[in-house]
């Protein structure tokens, strides 16, 4: 568990690596250098702050948009039961809708279609996304 631990890590690690890399590509010698927070902030600007978290693994992230849940080990018919539940929720939620302090932009099964090939992955979550870059 500890190896793939550490593996998870140096994966990640070297992602950032990688981020920093390529964004710092052109940038001058004695020009300001791209730093994480710079990414981060790109990011949230673009795409709004999220958050996602791994239930029985370390946290990663800072702040909240999504949260993700990952469950390991859970019988079939009452995880689907629990989506069911979800999606019902998300199926009678229209952008405005109010929880809690927090208001709903939208709320969906996420699928992503790839920029390359065109190709669709489909049901890759439920999502509730709020105004403000806010979860409930």
């Amino acid at each position: 568990m500890e190896a793939a631990n550490n593996a998870t890590i140096a994966a990640q690690v070297l992602a950032w690596l990688s981020i920093l890399a390529a964004k710092n590509a052109n940038v001058p010698e004695g020009g300001k250098v791209v730093g994480v927070k710079d990414v981060a902030l790109e990011h949230w600007n673009k795409f709004g702050r999220n958050f996602f978290r791994c239930v029985g693994r370390r946290t990663i992230g800072r702040d909240k948009v999504v949260g993700r849940y990952d469950y390991e080990e859970v019988a079939t018919d009452a995880a689907n039961k629990v989506m069911a539940q979800v999606a019902d929720v998300i199926s009678k939620s229209p952008k405005g809708t109010k929880m809690g302090d927090f208001t709903l932009d939208f709320a969906d099964n996420f699928e992503y279609v790839d920029p390359i090939d065109g190709s669709k992955a489909s049901k890759q979550g439920l999502r509730f996304v709020f105004t403000g870059g806010w979860p409930a």
